[in-house]
């Protein structure tokens, strides 16, 4: 509802709007109000990007003289994770500095390594190609780096550190042959 009743509206009517009709709908689920409000403005301000009316994305496309639908789906490609990003906020008020300083950066550096992760993944390139199945590999990686759990953070961590080892020296092997073989 957010992305729909945010399209086409400038930031801080989508804001007023949103924080009257959604938010209260939020809170009564249990979440606390600055975390709602925080994910209906995420949400609102997300609908500049989303397909049909994506007014920033078309406005970038004007200045890029490129086809506005094509330049608002790749906007939405490369903006999944903020997409993911709200509900991170949800399930894990620590990335909104809401808790305990332990909690606050445990919760920000899961969140960050997943959205490293994730970017990884869609990109397909860290320090050098990655494989089809690093990249599901890495997705999963970035969905549980994001979750709320300790234990499925740490599976993620383990997992996108041992992409990020392997892809490492893999890279580095690269730049060494290449060093050698420019001698």
């Amino acid at each position: 509802s957010c992305i729909i009743l945010g399209m086409g509206m400038p930031t801080v009517a989508c804001y007023v709007l949103l924080s009257v009709l959604v938010s209260p709908a939020i809170v009564r689920f249990g979440i606390e109000p600055v975390v709602a409000h925080f994910f209906v403005f995420y949400f609102g301000i997300l609908a500049g990007i989303t397909p049909p009316v994506a007014s920033s994305a078309f406005a970038a496309a004007a200045i890029a003289k490129s086809d506005p639908i094509q330049t608002a789906v790749e906007a939405c490609k490369l903006g999944l994770i903020a997409f993911l990003l709200p509900f991170a906020f949800v399930y894990n008020p620590g990335v909104l500095l809401i808790g305990s300083p332990i909690t606050v950066i445990s919760a920000v550096m899961t969140t960050v390594l997943g959205t490293v992760a994730l970017a990884v993944a869609l990109e397909g390139y860290f320090m050098s190609k990655i494989s089809q199945f690093e990249r599901v590999l890495l997705f999963g990686a970035a969905l549980l780096l994001i979750s709320p759990s300790n234990l499925w953070g740490l599976i993620g961590g383990a997992v996108f550190g041992i992409i990020a080892l392997r892809n490492y020296m893999a890279a580095k092997t690269v730049s060494r042959n290449q060093e050698v073989a420019s001698n």
